[in-house]
């Protein structure tokens, strides 16, 4: 039985990550065909703004979820931490 809730909660993970991963790509092709529209090719200050801002993108609603949850202040900061590896 074990293994079998194992199996299911890995299967449940690859496609919770899978649904991040794509939600995270949409957030990619939107930021460039928005920053991009006209450039086949970005120097290197470009790339850091886009990047900048997908990063700024995919971590907005769940920083600012996190922000407003019940959890203390040492519980939030302990779980960036462990999800980030910020050791």
């Amino acid at each position: 039985i074990q293994e079998f809730e194992s199996r299911i909660d890995k299967q449940t993970m690859d496609k919770v990550i899978k649904e991040l991963k794509d939600k995270i790509e949409v957030e990619k092709l939107a930021k460039l065909d928005k920053l991009g529209k006209d450039k086949e090719t970005f120097n290197r200050q470009e790339v850091e703004y886009i990047v900048s801002n997908i990063i700024n993108s995919v971590l907005h609603v769940p920083l600012t979820n996190l922000k407003d949850s019940q959890l203390s202040r040492a519980e939030k900061e302990k779980f960036l931490r462990e999800l980030f590896s910020l050791y």
